[in-house]
């Protein structure tokens, strides 16, 4: 008891640092086979404020014949002109998604925008930007254009799935722990009452 006290006590007096999170945060999944791959992408806003995401676009680079396949319900393909060029970063993006209705507000997220790519290999990596609007003026690091309309450049990863594998490691692991567990009151209550 003594050195589980001393521990949190330890671990208690540790200098805290504080973690930004990056104010939009986006990564994808992947589907699919060779020369037919889909991603869809979920866009988190952690902007704070007020601020609302009103457009996205992706530049799936290295991309062989990518198409734009899905819109988010309320969102519009056709508004923009493609390819968009984002000003500060000078990248062109083919995929652009904009709404005017259903905006992803501080603290949410919204998936369903989806690209079609036919290359040989999945993307590990996609360019992306988007804006924000109706919040407070943002004078932060990490955002361009002006501050009550801030704009965000990135890069996209896939989304971290665990293989078949891990998911079998950790099952096996939680049924070592649930048959020690099981075992334990037995050999206890034998100790206590002797045959």
């Amino acid at each position: 008891m003594k050195t589980i006290l001393a521990t949190l006590l330890a671990l208690l007096s540790l200098p805290a640092t504080v973690v930004h999170a990056a104010p939009v945060l986006v990564d994808y999944t992947i589907s699919g086979s060779a020369n037919d791959w889909t991603y869809d992408f979920t866009v988190r806003n952690a902007i704070g404020g007020g601020n609302q995401i009103y457009f996205f676009a992706v530049d799936v680079t290295g991309g062989t014949n990518t198409t734009l396949t899905g819109v988010p319900t309320g969102w519009d393909n056709a508004y923009w002109d493609t390819p968009w060029t984002s000003a500060p970063s000078g990248l062109s993006y083919g995929q652009v998604w904009f709404t005017a209705s259903n905006q992803i507000a501080s603290g949410s997220g919204l998936s369903g925008f989806t690209v079609h790519d036919q290359s040989a290999a999945p993307a590990t990596t996609v360019a992306w930007t988007a804006d924000a609007e109706y919040g407070l003026d943002l004078n932060e690091d990490g955002h361009f254009g002006i501050a009550a309309n801030p704009g965000f450049d990135g890069t996209a990863t896939p989304a971290a799935v665990p293989e078949p594998g891990t998911w079998a490691f950790m099952l096996v692991g939680l049924g070592v722990i649930g048959f020690a567990l099981r075992r334990r009151p037995h050999a206890v209550a034998r100790a206590i009452m002797p045959d």
